[in-house]
């Protein structure tokens, strides 16, 4: 059995790809912002 893998990372430009589609298709009223969602790594 293959266990996934999952990023340490969270990307902003994926995740925002995601909402834009969300807004397209209107599962959502309005477009977010992701950059203003995710966090800064941490130094």
């Amino acid at each position: 059995m293959t266990v996934p893998t999952f990023p340490s990372t969270t990307d902003p430009v994926r995740l925002q790809r995601v909402a834009d589609l969300l807004q397209k298709y209107g599962e959502i009223p309005g477009r977010l912002d992701m950059v203003t969602m995710v966090l800064p790594p941490v130094a």
